[in-house]
């Protein structure tokens, strides 16, 4: 489908398959001939739930936020989520050659979140007369991302590429 960027196939034994091959479309000579590209990263909804559970889903919910990256090569990938100088998360992935999505899930690490808390209430955009602004620990003893943007780091076979993440404020109702 052109609009929405999508394949779709339809099956004889009555099943319908959509993929989504916006990243496929994208890969040009300039992608293809780079030894690692990342696309950029969809914006992600803030919510207050992040890490909470009730009777109807048993498992804590989490923000399921995907960093598709273009890679030349199999090996690994060092994976840095940053709030301006700060490194908040840093893990690695296995990666093959083509066409990878990374997950996270807009976790922070704890040894980093009195600093990050720090970094929030002397932002600019942060008034005076607000209240101070808490990152708590969540039902499954994690922190998570405020709304905000922060940089993803990707580094894999010597080189290094960078994109920004947006954590936007949930819909007031």
């Amino acid at each position: 489908h052109p609009k929405a960027n999508d394949a779709i196939v339809g099956t004889h034994g009555r099943s319908i398959y959509i993929a989504n091959v916006e990243h496929i479309q994208a890969l040009g000579e300039e992608i293809l001939n780079s030894d690692l590209h990342a696309f950029d990263v969809s914006k992600v909804r803030y919510s207050s739930r992040w890490g909470t559970s009730n009777i109807f889903r048993p498992e804590p919910s989490e923000p399921d936020i995907s960093i598709p990256i273009f890679a030349k090569s199999d090996g690994k990938a060092k994976i840095s989520v940053k709030s301006k100088d700060l490194v908040l998360k840093h893990w690695e992935s296995d990666i093959s050659k083509g066409i990878n999505y990374l997950k996270y899930n807009g976790e922070i690490e704890e040894k980093y979140v009195r600093e990050f808390e720090k970094q929030l209430n002397n932002s600019e955009k942060k008034k005076k007369e607000d209240e101070p602004i808490e990152v708590k620990k969540a039902d499954n003893d994690r922190y998570y991302l405020k709304p905000g943007k922060y940089t993803v780091v990707i580094e894999a076979g010597g080189k290094s590429v960078e994109k920004s993440l947006e954590v936007t404020e949930r819909r007031r109702r």
